[in-house]
């Protein structure tokens, strides 16, 4: 990726297959993740949110221009990915997740339903999905999770 000043906004959308173990051991990974990401992404400005099912990941990552890069930088030197997909780069002028560090959308039923278009059991359906599926997709379920806590 080419680095822009940080002043400016970066969206990037991808995919990614993913390679951990099933079981517990999955959750528990996914777990360590999700508190790496938030911890080291509200520190450098990065927001978004992350996808997860038993085949694969699919993210969103918004922020300055070098720290999104350096975030998908480390994320495609990550083992437990593989098969990385660039669904989207650009430069946008507001955030579609200002309010998470990493919000995550697991594979609970309701998730499974909103996505049922371009996911099945097991992973994701590459060739349909695109980047504006998976930021509406993905901001859908951040709002009902959102809303879920507010509720709670």
């Amino acid at each position: 990726m080419t680095t822009i000043p940080d002043e400016r906004l970066l969206r990037v959308a991808y995919f990614s297959r993913n390679t951990i173990a099933g079981g517990d051991e999955t959750l528990q990974e996914i777990d360590r993740i999700l508190e790496t990401a938030q911890t080291n992404n509200s520190k450098c400005g990065v927001t978004g949110a992350l996808m997860f099912n038993d085949g694969a990941f699919a993210q969103i990552l918004e922020g300055p221009g070098s720290a999104v890069e350096d975030v998908f930088d480390r994320i495609q030197l990550d083992d437990r990915h593989n098969d990385i997909t660039v669904l989207q780069t650009d430069w946008i002028d507001t955030r579609t997740f200002p309010n998470w560090s990493m919000g995550f959308a697991g594979n609970d039923a309701a998730a499974a339903i909103q996505y049922a278009g371009i996911a099945d059991r097991s992973s994701f359906d590459v060739e349909a999905l695109s980047a504006s599926d998976l930021i509406q997709l993905l901001r859908e379920i951040a709002i009902r999770n959102e809303l879920a806590l507010r509720a709670a």
